[in-house]
């Protein structure tokens, strides 16, 4: 899962990986995790109302990369009223020039969610052991824990956690679409400005009936995917 703007380094780790393994310093698995390698989702200017429009491009790009390497993708998913609005705060605070009440109609009928590109991530990879699990069923570590399959190293790893692009509120994301960016434009100076701890209100955009709407289609999505045999049959409990 390939973030494309660094693709160069990464094809160069890659290759120096293969070349160690060819000298005998065997490795069982790689795992690079970056979300941007689905593309953008809902863009302004695409011409169609699928979830992730560019994917199919770079999953394409992910092939001529890594080939049949792949053995294993794991993807986590999240309900749509909750990564709806997350998704926009963070496209606000980065450059979206657009408020989320002009753009929220289509991304309410937007077509072709989660399965469509599960769907698309095993055209492309028909060989791959695809495993999905759900952002509210397990903490990181633990989905880490469940990828990897292993109890040997617990314990014998520390987490060392540093957290970026916290929730925005809304006075934060107003704040940075009237500021004009620049080179060193931070966007979490921005979001620790107007914390929420401080003062401002959670971004919170959506109404009980959207709310409503949108997890019950993320509940029907999750039973397709548990009956297609996909979705870990058993998730994982949350940690406190």
């Amino acid at each position: 899962m390939l973030h494309w703007s660094l693709a160069a380094q990464q094809k160069s780790l890659l290759a120096q990986l293969m070349i160690d393994r060819s000298q005998g310093r065997a490795f069982n698995s790689v795992i690079v995790s970056e979300e941007n390698f689905l593309g953008h989702a809902f863009p302004l200017g695409s011409k169609t109302d699928l979830f992730y429009p560019n994917l199919a491009k770079m999953l394409r790009g992910l092939k001529r990369t890594l080939g049949s390497r792949i053995s294993r993708i794991h993807l986590c998913i999240r309900s749509y009223d909750t990564f709806l609005p997350s998704y926009y705060a963070m496209r606000a605070m980065f450059g979206e020039r657009n408020d989320f009440k002009s753009i929220k109609a289509r991304w309410m009928k937007v077509e072709g969610g989660w399965p469509s590109v599960i769907e698309r991530i095993a055209e492309h990879f028909p060989n791959a052991q695809l495993r999905v699990t759900t952002f509210e069923s397990a903490t990181p570590e633990e989905t880490f824990w469940q990828i990897i399959g292993s109890e040997r190293l617990r314990g014998r790893l520390s987490w060392n956690v540093e957290v970026h692009n916290q929730s925005p509120t809304c006075e934060a994301i107003q704040a940075a679409i009237q500021l004009k960016k620049t080179p060193n434009f931070d966007p979490d100076e921005v979001v620790h400005q107007y914390h929420v701890h401080r003062h401002g209100k959670r971004f919170d955009p959506l109404s009980p009936d959207e709310k409503r709407l949108l997890s019950e289609r993320y509940a029907r999505d999750l039973e397709a995917l548990r009956r297609g045999g996909l979705l870990a049959s058993q998730p994982l409990e949350r940690v406190a």
